[in-house]
């Protein structure tokens, strides 16, 4: 059966001679190891936008019945049932929606020698440990969920993780609602036809895009997540101090929910001082502190009672836009060109080797003077586009030729345009770069590059923002939070 393998927990397969097996998934030992030396290309991809690692779950009147959760816990989903009275139903049922998130989160397709394979005795749903550093999987363990292979062919193409969401994956639950009920609170039918039609995020990118600002607004009653010694005033809805407390805090989650997010902007606020002061700061799903400002003793808004946080270039396509390519420099194995073939705005810059199987770099910008701080940039993200199949390309950031971090990436189809979004804290270190001052690409064969912000402080995650109160006695007037904003860039379809 062909389909069979990407069953949620089990498969049947027919052998030779009609056997019908059926065999259960169930966590094991790994049966193997598959790293670099046994791989000869890869491809992966995650829904991100459906990766959740806790579950809550809210049954009648508003209970909170089960809690589920498995690492950190910093990407949660909240399903609603008016109907579900049962502590232990909803601990069923939010045990099954953590396993369906695991199996809709990531794939990886690996073209793997057929001689490891065979030695191995890697079959379906055998587990094998994933130790691809350069893809973010070091040491993971993943179950095979498809293999595909010809008799002539000296390699095979193994499948492993879960399962992409298909389009009638997610309207089934859209409308018939949650999967693990089948009933209860569905998506209504206005906001079922404004949902973007990329449904899921890959690296593989299908279509031209534009930008949109997108805002969150939290406004009175505001809501927060976590505090001390504060309290929501009864009768504005503000945040403010506790009676007799003279410091306090609060904070606020922001997770953006599509999977076409580009970059954080800024968060804003409204604010009244009083007699006491506020200080603001800006944290990432690991509460390292990103920005912190001290706010103005303004009553109400003022532009000084923003944060923002940092990317780069400051305006959207800069490296790659027409006639940007002139601003690039190359070494001797390589030229720059202008091409009009970009993903994005229909121009870009093509990598163009002198001679072909020989790498040649090209960088931006040709100066190489960006002087760029290193300590803020934590992800870069590019766009690539091979003529031919299997074109592998080095990525690196600068301080000088003797130190910089660098990337190697594979992008396996021809004309097609593949985003990469690279954690810069696992890049290789060669020396001490602490400052960015050019970026490099290099292959060895034609390739071209598109972009639009390459360097970010903070990528697709959990931001939080946090409000530290104080005043200098228990008499004196708190100082109040009246409003929270925070906006980020999207891509638009």
């Amino acid at each position: 059966m062909t389909a069979v393998s990407r069953g949620t927990n089990y498969y049947l397969r027919m052998k030779p001679g009609r056997k019908l097996y059926f065999k259960p998934k169930a966590p094991g030992a790994p049966v193997a190891t598959i790293d670099s030396r046994v791989v000869t290309a890869t491809e992966y991809s995650e829904d991100r936008w459906r990766l959740r690692d806790r579950v809550i779950v809210v049954g009648a009147g508003g209970q909170v019945m089960a809690d589920v959760s498995e690492g950190g816990g910093e990407l949660p989903v909240v399903v609603h049932d008016p109907f579900l009275t049962s502590t232990a139903e909803a601990q069923r049922r939010a045990r099954i929606r953590l396993a369906l998130n695991r199996e809709y989160g990531r794939q990886l397709r690996l073209t793997v020698r057929r001689d490891f394979v065979e030695r191995s005795q890697i079959d379906l749903f055998s587990m094998v440990r994933i130790d691809l550093p350069e893809l973010g999987l070091s040491g993971v363990d993943m179950h095979v969920v498809g293999i595909r292979y010809a008799p002539p062919d000296p390699h095979v193409v193994l499948e492993v993780g879960g399962r992409l969401e298909l389009l009638e994956d997610y309207l089934s639950e859209a409308i018939g609602g949650d999967v693990t009920a089948r009933f209860g609170k569905a998506i209504g039918t206005d906001e079922l036809a404004s949902m973007r039609s990329t449904l899921y995020h890959t690296q593989r990118v299908v279509a031209a895009v534009g930008y949109r600002f997108v805002t969150y607004v939290n406004k009175r009653p505001i809501t927060f997540h976590r505090g001390a010694n504060v309290r929501l005033n009864d009768v504005t809805g503000e945040v403010e101090l506790a009676s007799g407390s003279i410091n306090g805090w609060f904070e606020v989650d922001f997770v953006p929910p599509s999977e076409l997010f580009a970059c954080w902007c800024y968060a804003s606020w409204v604010s009244y001082p009083g007699d006491g002061e506020v200080v603001v700061e800006l944290k990432n799903a690991s509460g390292e502190v990103l920005r912190s400002l001290r706010d103005l003793r303004l009553p109400g808004w003022a532009l000084a009672k923003r944060a923002y946080l940092r990317r780069w270039p400051g305006r959207v396509h800069t490296m790659t836009r027409h006639p940007a390519f002139s601003l690039w420099g190359s070494s001797q194995g390589a030229r720059v060109i202008g091409a009009r073939m970009g993903y994005l705005v229909g121009s870009c810059v093509r990598l163009e080797p002198l001679s072909y199987g020989t790498p040649g770099e090209i960088f931006y910008p040709a100066s190489r003077d960006l002087n760029l701080e290193a300590g803020w940039v934590r992800r870069m993200n590019f766009y690539l586009c091979p003529l031919d199949d299997g074109v592998t390309c080095r990525v690196r950031l600068y301080h000088d030729a003797s130190n910089y971090r660098e990337v190697s990436v594979v992008a396996q189809r021809a004309n097609e345009w593949t985003m990469y979004s690279v954690n810069v804290g696992t890049m290789t270190v060669v020396g001490n770069p602490t400052r960015v001052n050019w970026i490099g690409f290099s292959s060895a064969y034609p390739l071209l590059i598109d972009s639009d912000y390459v360097l970010h402080e903070l990528g697709r995650e959990r931001l939080t923002v946090r409000f530290n109160l104080s005043r200098p006695s228990a008499t004196s007037t708190s100082p109040r939070i009246s409003l929270l904003t925070v906006t980020y860039e999207e891509r638009a379809a």
